[in-house]
């Protein structure tokens, strides 16, 4: 039956079917387009990162492990925009690390993070994760031994965290030098495991 256009309402059901097609291609390209866009600069991040570091390692009390906190605090780097939201990337898991003659970074940057890949490599995966929990979710879980340190009966950090950035925020909250969890007298040092899930993304 034909409508006062000349056109059977079939013909216009399906004009309509296909202009929702087109839209929703449409969408999805500008989706995958934004997408693309905030994982290049996250790899790009993680790059000028692992550059400040390597090319002022002599600044830095540890020269295997530098924490970007350490790298914002030496004055080197400003803090880094978090692409995927507000704030900025973790400084506390964040880091660039050299195990022999090779260099590794990882950042965490909201859900999504970049897991110690060799600076020389061609690709940068990137990953979502949770943050460090108690809970075992599934079997595809990582599991951390993380610090923290009581001091009149408080934890005097907000959250546990990594045994290098443990030490690295003991000297600086006690003007200490020291280099292992051992050598730590000015707090009674804690830790438990955390696990995380995390899923690669691209």
């Amino acid at each position: 039956m034909k409508n006062r256009f000349g056109f059977f309402h079939f013909e216009i059901i399906i004009g309509i079917l296909l202009l929702l097609m087109v839209t929703s291609i449409l969408l999805l390209n500008i989706l995958k387009s934004k997408s693309y866009l905030t994982f290049d600069t996250m790899r790009k991040s993680s790059v000028v990162f692992f550059k400040i570091v390597s090319t002022n390692i002599s600044s830095f009390s540890n020269s295997n492990v530098v924490y970007l906190q350490e790298v914002i605090d030496g004055g080197f780097i400003d803090k880094i925009k978090n692409p995927v939201g507000d704030g900025y990337c973790s400084t506390s898991e964040s880091f660039v690390s050299f195990s022999n003659s090779n260099a590794y970074v990882t950042l965490k940057c909201g859900d999504l993070l970049i897991d110690h890949v060799d600076v020389s490599s061609k690709r940068i995966n990137i990953y979502k994760v949770t943050e460090w929990n108690f809970n075992k979710n599934g079997d595809n879980y990582e599991e951390r031994l993380l610090y923290n340190c009581y001091e009149n009966g408080k934890e005097i950090f907000s959250s546990y965290i990594d045994e290098s950035y443990f030490i690295y925020k003991i000297n600086k909250k006690y003007q200490t030098s020291v280099y292992s969890i051992d050598d730590i007298s000015s707090c009674r040092v804690i830790s438990k495991f955390f696990y995380r899930t995390k899923k690669k993304v691209t």
